[in-house]
Parts: C-alpha cells; structure tokens; sequence
C-alpha cells in the first residue's frame, strides 16, 4: 500500500509553502499588476465601477449588473445594500477630506 503525502497541498493551502516563507509572504490571491491607477475623479470612480459592475453580466454569470450577490452594483444601481455593507465612494471620499 502507497502512502500519500499532504505536506505540499496543506502548505499551498496554508500559505507556507518553502517558496512564500523565503520571500515573506503570508497569503496571495492574486497576480501582480502593473496597471495600478490611482481614482482622483468621480468619473473616474464611477468608469471603474461601472467597469466592474459588468464583469459578471460578460462572463454570463448574471443578466444584469444588480443580480451579482457578490457585487456592489445593487447598492450603487437600486440603492439597497446586498449581502456586504457597501459605503457610498463619495461619503469614503468626504471623510477622507475633512
């Protein structure tokens, strides 16, 4: 009888693999990237958003940007909160500058 080692997979899972402990690394979920902008505007906040919001209706997850359950577009969209408390970027934004 083969035994099986869980080692490699519970360290992938755990984040401590050999490879993330020599370069200090805990968890990471995502890529880097190198098109990182910085939001100044509300237009362009809301480029993004809208941006975003549509992600799940071009993968076909949903028909309409509201329906994502994982998304801020109910909120931004109808103006109910959906299953995450979503704050207002223009309320984040005013806090921010006072």
């Amino acid at each position: 009888m083969s035994t099986v080692s869980l080692t490699a997979p519970t360290e992938f899972l755990s984040g401590n693999s050999v490879e993330t402990k020599k370069k200090g690394v805990k968890h990471k979920i995502f890529e880097d990237s190198f098109d990182c902008k910085e939001c100044f505007t509300y237009e362009f906040i809301q480029q993004k958003l809208q941006y975003m919001h549509y992600n799940p209706v071009k993968a076909g997850l949903v028909n309409i940007p509201e329906l994502y359950e994982h998304s801020s577009a109910k909120f931004y969209i109808t103006g109910e909160q959906g299953i995450y408390p979503v704050t207002h970027y223009a309320e984040l934004y005013e806090r921010g500058n006072n």
